[in-house]
């Protein structure tokens, strides 16, 4: 009798150890938080990309989670890979915990052909001309610049990278820099929300839209093509800017405020 009950104690206790296993395998560990490791990406037209997050805890029990895009048309997501489509910005966000949790990575798309690095400009100012050419079409001259460059007596000098921009908005009397997305003037014709290609007249100076650069011969280089995007926010801008001058393609971007002179 001693035999079988030490047997069936045996028993017991190892029953006893293979539930409290069981316990232990089945709880279920659930997502705290989710993140992208970087909030912001840049990519050219066409590239595609897998973006990295990370899961708290590591150890969750369920880390699935889905990727949408705020624009397929810039950036379309499938599964959890996104592409690069069309030349501007979208907002990646990921879900999990059946959409309780949520990450976002802004994405900016740069047409194809410009340098997915940009140069940061550090200050900005407008010149608002009202209807100047009467095209019926509102046009103001907007300079950004970097480095230790300096605008005065209508040229640029010092050393870094400035862009003037003449663009033609809609006509509406606003003394601002008009929001939206600008493309070359190709007609000549001032139409609405493009800019005016640079032409060099010689010892006259420059017209329309061109670039100084401190690190090339002559300085300036007139733009011939690219595509100015303009987005305004309680008297904030983002503007981000791909031109092609002198056989060079830049990559401009400028955050913050642009005041404007009133010469309508």
């Amino acid at each position: 009798m001693q035999l079988i009950k030490s047997v069936s104690c045996l028993l017991a206790g190892t029953l006893a150890l293979t539930l409290v296993s069981c316990e232990k395998e089945d709880k279920t560990i659930s997502i705290e938080k989710i993140v992208f490791n970087e909030t912001s990406l840049t990519l050219s037209v066409g590239q595609t990309l897998t973006p990295e997050l990370t899961i708290i805890p590591e150890d969750a029990t369920d880390q699935t989670y889905t990727l949408t895009s705020s624009d397929e048309a810039v950036v379309a997501v499938s599964g959890l890979e996104i592409k690069a489509v069309a030349a501007g910005d979208a907002v990646i966000t990921a879900t999990a915990q059946g959409g309780t949790l949520t990450s976002e990575c802004s994405v900016t798309v740069v047409p194809e052909g410009f340098p997915t690095e940009f140069t940061a400009f550090s200050s900005a100012k407008g010149f608002f001309y009202g209807d100047y050419y009467m095209s019926g079409t509102d046009n103001s001259w907007t300079y950004f610049t970097t480095g230790s460059v300096v605008f005065a007596d209508g040229a640029f000098s010092g050393k870094g990278t400035a862009l003037f921009l003449e663009l033609n908005a809609p006509k509406s009397g606003h003394k601002s820099v008009t929001a939206g997305s600008y493309t070359v003037d190709e007609s000549g014709d001032m139409s609405e929300y493009t800019f005016v290609k640079g032409e060099d007249f010689g010892a006259e100076g420059l017209q329309g839209t061109f670039v100084y650069d401190s690190e090339v011969d002559g300085n300036y280089l007139v733009v011939s093509e690219g595509m100015v995007s303009v987005k305004a926010k309680s008297g904030e801008y983002v503007v981000n800017a791909y031109v092609k001058a002198g056989g060079k393609a830049y990559s401009f971007t400028y955050s913050g405020s642009v005041p404007v002179e009133d010469y309508s």
